[in-house]
């Protein structure tokens, strides 16, 4: 497990957990706070933020144009452009958009084969499905409804209100994650505030206590029930298969 938030420039420790890359292409709108309407303007803003990459587009142009390797590929790839500033976010998109979940027992088991997993996935999925209410947030084949909710938890971060200070509606509302490969992902919300799912499936049982979110109904669980529903979470990890790492070119 990495540290409750990402590191960014020299390594300062910033204030959010980094968010997945898992299923992109279809998470609109970007960030936790919801900030971004394309993946071209999410991707930018790590770029260039002060806290996070601290660049320009100046130097990434110069650093990448001394390269052969790099210089050669965007010349073949965007003869119009080369290395430009609309080359380099193209470029850096459209790998995210290939960032795709594979293929899980959760998958295998609502496609027919009834082996795929065991007792407490199912237990653990239909208790996701009715009375915990997750899958009112956590909706569809990526399990997200892609939407912002207020999860209750206590924080100076007000989220998508740190956007729009003057509207009290806006404020602690974030990004609903996927939960495909959620088991992968430790520590968990955007803040990093707990290392263990059944830890967090407590908090929303309890209504997310202390700063209580109207979004949230608590309701009663036992602890079996808690490890049934970590169980079908961990079922929405993909198979593991070997991904073979790419030779990137070098000055």
């Amino acid at each position: 497990m990495q540290g409750k938030t990402a590191i960014g420039v020299r390594g300062l420790v910033l204030n959010r957990h980094a968010p997945t890359l898992v299923n992109l292409a279809w998470s609109k709108p970007f960030g936790w706070d919801g900030g971004y309407n394309t993946l071209e303007e999410q991707t930018i803003r790590p770029l260039t933020s002060k806290q996070e990459m601290d660049t320009t587009f100046e130097m990434l142009i110069s650093r990448l144009s001394k390269i052969e390797g790099y210089r050669s590929w965007f010349n073949r790839l965007f003869p119009e452009e080369g290395v430009a500033q609309t080359s380099i976010v193209r470029a850096i998109v459209t790998f995210q958009r290939t960032i795709v979940s594979g293929t899980s027992s959760f998958d295998r088991w609502v496609n027919g084969d009834d082996a795929a997993v065991s007792a407490d996935v199912k237990r653990g999925f239909e208790l996701f499905s009715g009375r915990a209410g997750c899958s009112g947030c956590h909706s569809g084949w990526n399990f997200t409804d892609g939407a912002l909710h207020d999860p209750g938890r206590a924080s100076t971060d007000k989220g998508l209100g740190e956007l729009f200070p003057e509207n009290p509606a806006t404020a602690y509302k974030f990004k609903t994650s996927t939960l495909r490969n959620i088991s992968l992902r430790a520590p968990y919300t955007h803040n990093g505030s707990y290392a263990h799912l059944g830890d967090l499936i407590k908090f929303y049982a309890n209504g997310g206590k202390p700063r209580e979110s109207n979004e949230l109904v608590p309701f009663s669980i036992t602890e079996l029930e808690v490890s049934d529903l970590v169980a079908f979470l961990n079922s929405l990890t993909e198979d593991l298969n070997e991904v073979s790492v790419p030779r990137l070119p070098v000055e």
